[in-house]
């Protein structure tokens, strides 16, 4: 998290209202204030390719401390310093050619963050978050938050999100115990039991123990499944 935490220790306006907005335990708006300033960041086609949509008209205020260190710290520190000689505020700022992928990467690292304590501290809160999460439709952001669910062993939290993309997702990572267990967790039992019996009969070389055991899972889930169906 250390873009977010160069974001809050440098007072970035964002990292100073998310801060606020998640102590008054206002998470979705967490979610959509970040999500909002990451849209002015998406770059466009352009004749010679793409172009970051914040450089048409330079760069605002606001963007600026976004990344870069604010009036008062460059005062303090030159101060601290012994030297009251302004250098240039480039010399001191944090990447002075920022991207839109600086930015995005600003905006998504504070959810994170934040969603990373609350995982830790407050599991109610957490659940609300990342309900909150889930619903944006930005495809960049969700795989950005199921890395992240999946890289802090938030394991059981993104298999209870239910969604095509968090579906998509686990099929991807080529893990058919993940995606077995996400099929079970989401109550579709048939579709787990298929993806257990196609890794027992795999062509791969697998242990015979192996593959009794994924028979076993397949047999459980296709059980499963014919019970739920006659409920229905």
């Amino acid at each position: 998290f250390e873009t977010a935490c160069r974001a809050i220790e440098y007072n970035s306006p964002l990292a100073r209202a998310t801060t606020l907005l998640v102590d008054l335990e206002d998470v979705g708006n967490v979610v959509e204030i970040c999500q909002i300033t990451s849209m002015n960041f998406r770059t466009v086609k352009v004749a010679g390719g793409l172009r970051d949509t914040i450089r048409q008209d330079g760069m605002l205020r606001w963007e600026s401390e976004l990344y870069h260190k604010h009036a008062a710290w460059r005062n303090a520190e030159g101060q601290t310093n012994g030297s009251s000689q302004q250098l240039p505020s480039n010399e001191l700022s944090y990447g002075s050619s920022v991207t839109s992928n600086d930015a995005i990467d600003t905006c998504y690292s504070l959810i994170f963050y934040h969603l990373e304590n609350l995982l830790h501290n407050n599991r109610p809160l957490a659940d609300s978050m990342v309900s909150a999460c889930a619903a944006v439709q930005d495809k960049l952001f969700l795989t950005r938050l199921f890395i992240f669910l999946l890289e802090s062993s938030n394991i059981d939290t993104l298999l209870r999100i239910d969604s095509s993309e968090a579906e998509s997702f686990l099929k991807k990572q080529n893990n058919a115990d993940l995606i077995c267990r996400y099929y079970s967790v989401q109550g579709k039992h048939l579709e787990g039991g298929r993806v257990a019996y196609e890794r027992a009969c795999s062509p791969q070389s697998i242990p015979l123990g192996q593959r009794i055991e994924w028979l076993t899972r397949a047999q459980t889930c296709f059980r499963t499944a014919q019970k739920s169906q006659r409920r229905s």
